[in-house]
Parts: C-alpha cells; sequence; structure tokens
C-alpha cells in the first residue's frame, strides 16, 4: 500500500527516502518483509519529481542486520509525458526513465557520445557528451532502447561464448545485436596488450531497435555501432562514436553514426584500424580488422568546470573553482606537464597555481582560490582560463 509522508513542500523523491527510514523501517516489521529476499528497492513516488539510482548494490545496517541492496527513486508524475516520437509499441517516458534508473541499479554508468565536429576521434575540439548516445536507454533514447554491447556484456546478459575478441588481423563475421544466437558482439584489443577500447554492434530494425526502421535511421542497419570504452578512466561507462561525422550538431549527426561501406576508421594512437564494411545479410555482418604497433597521437586537452553556472559575490568574498582537466594523448605517449594560466578581472587576486603532471586519459581536478577585491564595482564579471 501507500506510504503517506508529511512534507511541507513538494518532496524532492531522490535521496530524499530511504531504506533505512523509521517510517519504511516500521512498514517493513509490521508487513513481515523478509529483506533478505530481495537485492533491488524500488521507491514509487506519487506528488514528488524526479528520478534517480544507486550505482549496484551497497551494504545497507537496519535494526543490527546488513543487507545487500540497490536502491532506485522515480516519480509516478513521470507517467504523463513522452518525450521522443512514439515507438511502435507502447512505451511512455516512465518506462524510459525506470529502465535507465534500474539500469544503474544493476551497476553500469551512463552511455555517452563523444564529438570531435567533422572528425571521429582525434580533432581540435572533441567534447565529452553524458547521455550523447541516443540508441541507448543508458543514454537518451531517442533513436534506440537495447543497452550497448560492453553493458549486456558487464551485466553478464550474453554468454561468453557469443562475445568474439579480436586480438589479431582479420577478417570477421557477428550476428545482429537483437539475435538469440550466435555471435552478439565483437570487441577489439590493442595489440600484444588486454586493452579493450572497441565494442562493435550490429543491428537491426526489430524489437527494441524498430525505430532504426524510419528512413533518417534506417543506413544504420547496413553497419557497425563502435562504442569506445575506458575500464580505467570511465569505469562501466561508454562512449558512442561518430563513423560519419559532419558539421551538424550531435543529436541530428549521429542519425548516421555506423561505419558503412566503403569507409574505414583508424585510430593510430591505438593502432586499430576498423573496415571496410565487406558484406551485410539478414542475420549479420562481415568486417575486416588490422592491428599494428600503436603511435603517439598528442590532443587538445578538454578543459571544464565542475560549476558552469553564474554566481553573486559580495565585495571581498574569497571564493573557489575548480577546473578539470583530461589529457587526451594516446596512451603511448606518455604522461605530460600542463600549465594553467587563469585570466581575471583586472585587480581580482587568485593563488598561484603550479604545473600538474597528468597521463594519458587521466583528468585531474585543480582547484584555485581567488577574492573579490572590496573595490570592485557592481557587475558582472567573467573568469576564463588558458591551459597549456
Amino acid at each position: 500500500g501507500w506510504l503517506r509522508i508529511q512534507e511541507n513542500a513538494p518532496l524532492r523523491l531522490c535521496a530524499s527516502i530511504f531504506i533505512s527510514d523509521n517510517i519504511i523501517k516500521e512498514y517493513i516489521a509490521n508487513n513481515g518483509i523478509n529483506l533478505g529476499n530481495y537485492q533491488r528497492i524500488l521507491f514509487l513516488g506519487n506528488g514528488t519529481n524526479g528520478a534517480c539510482s544507486f550505482v549496484g548494490r551497497s551494504d545497507v545496517i537496519i535494526d543490527g542486520n546488513s543487507y545487500s541492496l540497490s536502491q532506485t527513486w522515480i516519480s509516478l508524475d513521470l507517467t504523463h509525458a513522452i518525450p521522443f516520437d512514439p515507438y511502435p509499441f507502447q512505451w511512455s517516458y516512465f518506462d524510459f526513465v525506470l529502465a535507465h534508473e534500474l539500469g544503474h541499479a544493476l551497476g553500469v554508468m551512463h552511455a555517452n557520445g563523444w564529438d570531435c565536429g567533422e572528425q571521429t576521434l582525434y580533432g581540435s575540439d572533441c567534447q565529452h557528451l553524458e547521455y550523447g548516445n541516443k540508441f541507448d536507454n543508458m543514454g537518451v533514447s531517442e533513436y534506440s532502447l537495447h543497452f550497448n554491447a560492453y553493458f549486456k556484456e558487464a551485466l553478464g546478459w550474453v554468454d561468453q561464448n557469443r562475445i568474439l575478441t579480436i586480438k589479431k588481423s582479420g577478417r570477421y563475421s557477428i550476428n545482429n545485436l537483437e539475435s538469440s544466437s550466435g555471435i552478439a558482439f565483437a570487441k577489439i584489443q590493442i595489440l600484444d596488450s588486454n586493452k579493450t577500447p572497441f565494442y562493435l554492434e550490429h543491428r537491426k530494425g526489430v524489437g527494441f531497435d524498430s525505430r532504426l526502421n524510419e528512413p533518417e535511421l534506417v543506413k544504420n542497419q547496413a553497419g557497425l555501432f563502435v562504442n569506445l570504452i575506458d575500464k580505467e578512466r570511465r569505469p562501466l561507462s561508454s562512449r558512442l562514436l561518430d563513423m560519419n561525422p559532419t558539421s551538424l550538431p550531435w543529436e541530428l549527426d549521429i542519425k548516421q553514426t555506423t561505419l558503412n561501406a566503403p569507409n574505414v576508421f583508424k585510430d593510430p594512437g591505438r593502432g586499430i584500424t576498423i573496415g571496410p564494411i565487406v558484406n551485410t545479410t539478414k542475420q549479420g555482418i562481415t568486417f575486416d580488422v588490422i592491428l599494428q604497433k600503436p603511435s603517439c597521437v598528442r590532443q587538445k586537452p578538454t578543459v571544464y568546470f565542475s560549476d558552469e553556472y553564474s554566481y553573486t559575490f559580495s565585495i571581498g568574498f574569497q571564493g573557489i573553482v575548480f577546473i578539470s582537466i583530461q589529457n587526451n594523448d594516446s596512451f603511448t605517449c606518455g604522461s605530460s606537464r600542463f600549465r594553467i594560466n587563469p585570466i581575471l578581472p583586472p585587480t581580482w587576486e587568485h593563488a598561484s597555481l603550479e604545473e600538474i603532471e597528468i597521463s594519458p586519459d587521466a583528468t585531474r581536478l585543480i582547484r584555485m582560490n581567488f577574492t573579490v577585491p572590496i573595490n570592485a564595482a557592481p557587475g558582472e564579471y567573467s573568469m576564463k582560463f588558458e591551459v597549456t
């Protein structure tokens, strides 16, 4: 039944209710519920807003007993909205959010994107796009609903004998990701290494992938979806690569995102070449892979702020800003030193910043203290940072 909770304001469900709250514990005790029978707890809120989840299970102590549980919250108000063009079956915004948050509860993070403008992987202004994979329910599943191959493997949804691991150059075939037999997908390892940066999928317009039959998306059925995986830097997270990049905005550009014939994708930093596509059938796809010794490819770092918002400060205020720097060089380049040059309004003071060393694909968070001078005039000011 429903539990009524008295609140003076509309309750935000996320991080407001826990299995360890007294009202929940009392309900469990009064109804003789044995939490040892469960691994997942789902809270449905009426008159609430938002949705969120633990990532995987964690230990919870209740009345001296320890339970390993995940906890997920979702508002029933989400049933009123449908975010995208409808699928050819009933699938509401509530369905999408519930599946997404339960994906977190099972243990995976977000299906993201990697946008390098008119380049696929290396470019002058590459950006990480959180939720950027629109073909994945752990992203923003506007175009398709399946979890990607890496997540399916991580969750144990695909038998190991149905996963192709590519360790040498050759010609390979995989079946459709939706199929229940044959090779479900492939993953590629760097030559003479256990690093596995790429997962390859081939999809058809059936079931949760039905929207791939639409004219703007249908070409994806003739190619390979390629996800970039960095298990060390972003565990249980993925980045969809755009194999057909243009100058269009990401959400439009990736409507045709697969690697299709006769194109070839080359990643010299990992020594991996994928393609061309040799053949496609109703059951699957055949393609070539070349593995070579990786070379050093240097790129501009990605620089962003933990809080990209506007703030109001008083004169004489001492503030803090955090700058995040990601080294985008390929792993064979080794570590590099980075220098940060803050560009603040005149007379504003800041603490000195030392040069830092960052390994390839690693990210460092830098803290800088600053002071608003007591003679600052009212108005809007901007802070900028150059990273070399």
